[in-house]
């Protein structure tokens, strides 16, 4: 038996034979029958949502019995490709396992076109034939041209096919690669589904990641030409990008594409052009490589700081760099890059083990970020002009990966900053946590009963001048309670702390007088944690759910969260019990860390390779 969930959005179709076959297999329920949607692309619609407007579907099917189930047909013998849905007529990518065609033997890719209705092949067709390069791997989409209804059908032989859908027509062909090409060094194959918009078809072409990073090319191709149109329906070509499985994304004009580098190219629609980016040096590589900051936007500016302290100011209007500091080096840090955390040197010799790890944060005219040298602990520039209007003294304790945070106390603000211990858990001392004025970088308090040796969130405004502390390393969490005194002066009272609440990366969210938050780290697997106001925790997922470092948004008291691995959720935060409403696979399995965005009902999610954009909100709301 099978419950209902969400899409898987992977797919890979093998074109290597097994021993067994697939079935492909649609639901109905006599009694409520399902209204009849097209399903013209991976993901159902250009905004790859993976949601249907379906109502009454069933809850659980049985294949051995036929419960809820209209019919079901043999394919090849692996596939893992999204089928695709249009005008009564089913299409999907495999392989020649189950000949349907006498005249088609042998271990071919093709593409197989079925009824709705009854299941029953319309058409197939093998046009990749002997000339697989690594396997037949991506899902067909559909668009119509000139008043016709197509297919688009990226072959495993590096060409991209149009055909009829009604008819099975093939009405042309197109090289994704330079004649020049070679395989396996230089020719590549689609791994990624064509994307058709604006009467166009979009696609970048690569080779499973095993092989390594290589030359790629992006496509904008007319498939309103007939026969071998290379030349005569390529409207442009994108060479300046390395390998790529992602699915190319259309909006406004521009095209937005990933590569296997993890860089975005943002490109015009109708010429290539590069819309702009903006890169500077960083010399090194650092544990665990990859993008470490998020930009903060505030007006014309976009602010980012670098995994080797580069302050950058950049024009959101002229794309160019309005001025630039280094965090760490103009205060006496050291530029040796650490092979890892055991290698990492003192401040004046090398950069912490991670490199810095710092969002920027926006503060009235200021930007402030956190130096952690033995020179500067915080620092603050005009953010218009980046001159230094203030550094702190150092802080005591090392150099963490926490980015400074505004807290309120008594109508006040306060700026707060986590410093690092010496050692583990019980054995872990000399860290702290601060409070400034944001203005003058003034140290007002300072708490030293709580420690961590690698501190990664940022402390939580738990108002009434309470702040919640966490971490991972078996540092646990703490409660402190900041009050004003009579005398000007600020004392710190300890509410509560507990090794049971935690978090390696995120910060908890709190909603309605409870924490939430992903607590699996080196040292458990708790998986998302609720905790009250006052340090009981209500429930814990553990491996259940396990959630570890993903990203997690607060909106419409709905949490949006990304489990760390694969998945995104929908979570109804309760207090009686871990109650997720739904889930889909999203992202490519990995340490996906990254903290979530959402604006205007558009959830951005992110994995080491590629930057996604899905609709979580109604349309018209």
């Amino acid at each position: 038996m099978q419950k209902r969930k969400l899409g898987k959005s992977g797919l890979k179709v093998s074109a290597l034979m097994n021993r067994y076959f697939l079935f492909l297999i649609f639901s109905c329920v006599a009694a409520f029958p399902l209204v009849s949607r097209d399903w013209p692309m991976w993901g159902g619609t250009v905004q790859r949502n993976m949601t249907s407007p379906m109502k009454s579907l069933p809850e659980s099917w049985d294949v051995k019995s036929g419960k809820n189930i209209r019919w079901k047909v043999q394919i090849g013998s692996t596939s893992y490709g999204n089928p695709v849905v249009a005008d009564g007529k089913i299409f999907l990518g495999t392989n020649n396992a189950n000949p349907r065609n006498p005249d088609i033997q042998g271990d071919k890719g093709v593409l197989m076109c079925f009824r709705e209705s009854d299941g029953k092949v319309a058409w197939q067709d093998n046009s990749p034939g002997d000339g697989i390069l690594h396997g037949q791997w991506t899902s067909p989409a559909l668009g119509v041209v000139d008043g016709v209804q197509q297919v688009f059908f990226p072959g495993g032989n590096g060409w991209l096919y149009g055909f009829d859908a009604r008819t099975g027509e093939k009405l042309w062909k197109f090289d994704l690669n330079p004649r020049a090409a070679v395989w396996p060094k230089t020719r590549n194959y689609g791994l990624s589904t064509p994307v058709f918009s604006g009467g166009k078809v979009f696609m970048g072409v690569g080779q499973d990641p095993d092989g390594g990073q290589g030359v790629g090319h992006a496509y904008c191709i007319d498939p309103a030409n007939r026969g071998d149109i290379t030349e005569s329906g390529r409207v442009w070509q994108y060479d300046k990008i390395n390998r790529s499985i992602s699915t190319a994304a259309v909006a406004d004009g521009l095209v937005y594409i990933s590569d296997f580098r993890g860089i975005l190219h943002c490109l015009d629609a109708s010429t290539r052009k590069p819309y702009w980016n903006f890169a500077y040096d960083a010399p090194g590589r650092f544990d665990h490589p990859g993008s470490r900051s998020t930009p903060t936007v505030d007006g014309d500016n976009v602010y980012t700081c670098g995994p080797v302290g580069d302050l950058y100011c950049i024009s959101t209007t002229t794309h160019k760099s309005v001025w630039n500091r280094n965090i760490w080096k103009d205060f006496g840090g050291g530029t040796n890059v650490p092979a890892n955390f055991f290698s990492a040197g003192s401040r004046e010799s090398s950069l912490p083990a991670w490199g810095i790890t710092q969002n920027p944060l926006i503060y009235r005219n200021l930007v402030i970020l956190v130096s952690q040298t033995s020179q500067a602990g915080v620092v603050a520039y005009d953010k218009l002009t980046g001159e230094l209007k203030w550094k702190s003294p150092a802080l005591s304790g090392g150099a963490g990966y926490v980015s400074p945070s505004i807290v309120k106390v008594g109508g006040e603000d306060h700026l707060v900053m986590v410093t690092a211990a010496s050692g583990f858990g019980r054995n872990a001392s000399g860290g702290s946590v601060n409070g400034l004025d944001p203005l003058s970088g003034k140290v007002l308090w300072t708490y030293s009963n709580w420690q961590c040796i690698i501190p990664v969130p940022h402390a939580v405004d738990a108002g009434e001048g309470r702040m919640l502390i966490t971490g991972g390393y078996n540092a646990g969490a703490a409660m402190i309670k900041i009050q004003k005194k009579d005398d000007g002066s600020y004392g710190v009272t300890e509410l509560f702390k507990t090794v049971n609440f935690g978090s390696h990366t995120q910060p908890p969210i709190l909603f309605k007088d409870h924490f939430y938050v992903q607590y699996t780290t080196n040292e458990r697997s708790d998986g998302l944690v609720c905790m009250t106001m006052d340090g009981q925790i209500k429930w814990k997922t553990g491996d259940e759910a396990a959630f570890n470092k993903g990203g997690a948004i607060l909106v419409e008291d709905l949490l949006l969260a990304t489990d760390g691995y694969k998945m995104l959720y929908l979570i109804e935060p309760d207090p009686s019990g871990f109650k997720t409403l739904a889930s889909a696979e999203l992202l490519e399995s990995g340490e996906n860390w990254a903290p979530l965005a959402l604006v205007d009902g558009k959830l951005l999610i992110r994995d080491h390779k590629n930057l996604k954009c899905v609709v979580v909100a109604q349309q018209g709301r």
